[in-house]
């Protein structure tokens, strides 16, 4: 080994430029990070807000869609049933016009 009178390893190197250069990529402009928070206290506001607002359009729209989803349940159930009816209240005229004769 190569050492001096302070203990130092002397290294040969051809490398004669004392400039050193780091590049180093940075962004130099502010960034303002804003984080809202929402509690159960501003949910139930917003919702009492809503529920205010459009209260009255609820109060008409919601009868008028059950009363649209049963008139179409009776439409069903009057297909359904309707041969049925026709063949009962044939067989109950033929029996009663049969009475009378």
């Amino acid at each position: 080994m190569n050492l001096n009178d302070n203990y130092k390893l002397a290294l040969k190197s051809s490398f004669t430029d004392r400039n050193v250069v780091f590049k180093f990529k940075i962004d130099y402009t502010q960034q303002i990070n804003e984080y809202h928070f929402v509690g159960y206290g501003d949910i139930f506001a917003k919702l009492g807000g809503l529920k205010s607002a459009l209260g009255p359009v609820f109060d008409i729209v919601v009868p008028c869609t059950i009363f649209n989803f049963l008139w179409m349940l009776v439409a069903i159930i009057k297909n359904k049933y309707k041969q049925e009816y026709i063949l009962e209240l044939e067989k109950t005229v033929k029996l009663y016009f049969n009475q009378l004769s």
